[in-house]
C-alpha cells in the first residue's frame, strides 16, 4: 500500500465526531504517531474540537465516514459552535447550500451565520 493510499484509508477511517458524526470540526496538524513500517501502529494525536456538540479529543478517536451523509442547517456562533436551527435533513450540499442563502437573505440573526453541517442518516 503505498503512502496515499495509506492516509485516505486512514481519513476514511477517522472522518467524524464520535458524539454527533459531524465532519464540521477545527483541528490542529503537528502531532503524529508513524513509525515507518509498522503503519497499523500509526496514530494522528492532533486535537479536535467539534463545532456542532463541542466534543474535544484526538483525530484517532474520530469514527469512520458515515454510509449515508446528509446535511442540517445550523447557526454558526461567536464562540466556533454550531447550534441546530433546523431539524431537516438536506441530501446534498448544494441543497442545503441554497437554504442557507435563502436564509442569510431573509432573517438577521445578531452574532450568528447560518450554515450547513453533515450528519449522519440512519440506513
Amino acid at each position: 500500500m503505498t503512502s496515499n493510499e495509506f492516509y485516505k484509508k486512514y481519513r476514511e477511517e477517522h472522518y467524524c465526531c464520535p458524539k454527533c458524526h459531524s465532519h464540521f470540526y477545527s483541528t490542529t496538524l503537528a502531532a503524529y504517531y508513524l513509525i515507518p513500517g509498522h503503519e497499523d501502529e500509526y496514530e494522528d494525536c492532533n486535537s479536535v474540537e467539534c463545532f456542532v456538540c463541542g466534543w474535544k479529543g484526538i483525530t484517532h478517536n474520530l469514527k469512520p465516514k458515515p454510509k449515508k451523509i446528509g446535511y442540517k442547517i445550523g447557526l454558526y456562533d461567536y464562540e466556533n459552535l454550531v447550534i441546530p436551527y433546523e431539524e431537516k435533513i438536506y441530501d446534498n450540499k448544494e441543497e442545503a447550500n441554497k437554504r442557507v442563502d435563502e436564509l442569510s437573505k431573509q432573517k438577521r440573526v445578531d452574532e450568528y451565520h447560518y450554515t450547513f453541517y453533515e450528519v449522519e442518516i440512519e440506513l
